[in-house]
Protein backbone atom coordinates (compact mmCIF):
# COMPACT_ATOMS: atom_id res chain seq x y z
CA UNK A 1 0.00 0.00 0.00
CA UNK A 2 1.11 3.77 -0.61
CA UNK A 3 2.47 5.34 2.13
CA UNK A 4 -0.31 8.27 1.37
CA UNK A 5 -2.87 5.50 2.37
CA UNK A 6 -3.74 4.44 6.02
CA UNK A 7 -6.64 2.50 7.47
CA UNK A 8 -8.16 3.78 10.84
CA UNK A 9 -10.48 1.60 13.17
CA UNK A 10 -10.91 4.44 15.69
CA UNK A 11 -14.21 4.77 16.91
CA UNK A 12 -14.46 8.37 15.55
CA UNK A 13 -15.55 6.49 12.58
CA UNK A 14 -18.23 4.74 13.87
CA UNK A 15 -20.85 7.17 13.78
CA UNK A 16 -20.33 7.62 9.65
CA UNK A 17 -21.61 3.78 9.30
CA UNK A 18 -23.76 4.02 12.28
CA UNK A 19 -24.89 7.08 9.76
CA UNK A 20 -24.74 4.71 6.58
CA UNK A 21 -26.96 2.24 8.67
CA UNK A 22 -29.64 4.13 9.49
CA UNK A 23 -29.97 5.44 5.60
CA UNK A 24 -30.06 1.74 4.64
CA UNK A 25 -32.50 1.44 6.26
CA UNK A 26 -35.08 3.65 4.47
CA UNK A 27 -34.01 1.54 0.99
CA UNK A 28 -36.67 -0.65 0.41
CA UNK A 29 -39.33 2.33 0.32
CA UNK A 30 -37.18 3.97 -1.74
CA UNK A 31 -36.72 1.14 -4.33
CA UNK A 32 -40.54 0.85 -4.29
CA UNK A 33 -41.14 4.00 -4.87
CA UNK A 34 -38.63 3.76 -7.85
CA UNK A 35 -40.76 0.81 -9.04
CA UNK A 36 -44.08 2.82 -9.17
CA UNK A 37 -42.73 5.53 -10.92
CA UNK A 38 -40.85 2.91 -13.98
CA UNK A 39 -44.37 1.30 -13.45
CA UNK A 40 -46.42 4.65 -14.37
CA UNK A 41 -43.96 5.82 -16.62
CA UNK A 42 -43.98 3.12 -19.00
CA UNK A 43 -48.15 2.75 -18.96
CA UNK A 44 -48.18 5.96 -20.18
CA UNK A 45 -45.35 5.09 -22.64
CA UNK A 46 -47.24 1.96 -23.97
CA UNK A 47 -50.70 2.94 -22.77
CA UNK A 48 -51.54 -0.38 -21.31
CA UNK A 49 -51.73 -1.74 -17.85
CA UNK A 50 -49.78 -5.07 -18.74
CA UNK A 51 -46.70 -4.31 -20.72
CA UNK A 52 -45.36 -2.72 -17.76
CA UNK A 53 -46.26 -5.53 -15.75
CA UNK A 54 -44.82 -8.12 -18.66
CA UNK A 55 -41.37 -5.49 -18.22
CA UNK A 56 -41.31 -5.33 -14.45
CA UNK A 57 -41.81 -9.37 -14.02
CA UNK A 58 -38.22 -9.74 -15.05
CA UNK A 59 -36.64 -7.82 -12.28
CA UNK A 60 -36.93 -10.54 -9.08
CA UNK A 61 -35.41 -13.26 -11.25
CA UNK A 62 -32.16 -10.69 -11.59
CA UNK A 63 -32.35 -9.76 -8.39
CA UNK A 64 -32.65 -13.74 -6.71
CA UNK A 65 -29.73 -14.70 -9.79
CA UNK A 66 -27.49 -11.46 -8.20
CA UNK A 67 -28.35 -12.66 -4.24
CA UNK A 68 -27.87 -16.93 -5.42
CA UNK A 69 -24.70 -15.41 -6.79
CA UNK A 70 -23.50 -13.71 -3.77
CA UNK A 71 -24.26 -17.28 -1.75
CA UNK A 72 -22.08 -19.32 -4.03
CA UNK A 73 -19.22 -17.30 -4.18
CA UNK A 74 -19.18 -16.88 -0.55
CA UNK A 75 -19.30 -12.50 -0.49
CA UNK A 76 -20.98 -10.20 1.15
CA UNK A 77 -23.83 -7.89 0.62
CA UNK A 78 -21.88 -4.54 0.43
CA UNK A 79 -22.18 -1.53 -1.06
CA UNK A 80 -20.60 -2.54 -4.34
CA UNK A 81 -22.48 -5.55 -4.69
CA UNK A 82 -25.82 -3.64 -4.11
CA UNK A 83 -24.77 -1.41 -6.99
CA UNK A 84 -23.97 -4.23 -8.96
CA UNK A 85 -27.45 -5.23 -8.30
CA UNK A 86 -28.77 -2.00 -9.30
CA UNK A 87 -26.88 -2.09 -12.70
CA UNK A 88 -27.89 -5.58 -13.78
CA UNK A 89 -31.76 -4.69 -12.71
CA UNK A 90 -31.69 -1.46 -14.89
CA UNK A 91 -29.44 -3.98 -17.95
CA UNK A 92 -33.05 -6.28 -17.73
CA UNK A 93 -35.11 -4.00 -17.64
CA UNK A 94 -33.93 -2.36 -20.51
CA UNK A 95 -33.51 -5.89 -22.31
CA UNK A 96 -37.34 -6.55 -21.46
CA UNK A 97 -38.16 -3.08 -22.71
CA UNK A 98 -36.22 -4.15 -26.00
CA UNK A 99 -38.27 -7.59 -26.31
CA UNK A 100 -41.90 -5.88 -25.91
CA UNK A 101 -41.27 -3.54 -28.21
CA UNK A 102 -39.59 -6.28 -30.95
CA UNK A 103 -42.68 -8.22 -29.89
CA UNK A 104 -45.74 -5.73 -30.39
CA UNK A 105 -44.63 -3.53 -33.13
CA UNK A 106 -46.45 -3.83 -36.41
CA UNK A 107 -45.09 -5.69 -38.84
CA UNK A 108 -42.47 -3.72 -41.39
CA UNK A 109 -41.71 -1.18 -39.01
CA UNK A 110 -38.52 -0.56 -38.18
CA UNK A 111 -37.31 0.58 -34.68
Amino acid sequence: MPSMVFISHSSKDRPTADAICAHLKDEPILILAALAAVYVILGILYESYIHPLTILSTLPSATLGALIALLLFDMEFSIIAMLGMILLIGIVKKNAIMMVVLRFRPNGMSI
